[in-house]
């Protein structure tokens, strides 16, 4: 195991943790208006 494979391993996680919190911050307006047409 080299340094460099553990810091990619941390890269990918900090992108997959930012794609995830893009999508729920696009997510929740979507959710917010489908509440509110819904009701």
């Amino acid at each position: 195991m080299s340094p460099y494979s553990h810091d990619f391993e941390t890269l990918e996680d900090s992108l997959f943790a930012m794609n995830i919190m893009i999508l729920i911050s696009m997510a929740l307006p979507l959710l917010n208006v489908l509440g509110y047409f819904l009701r």
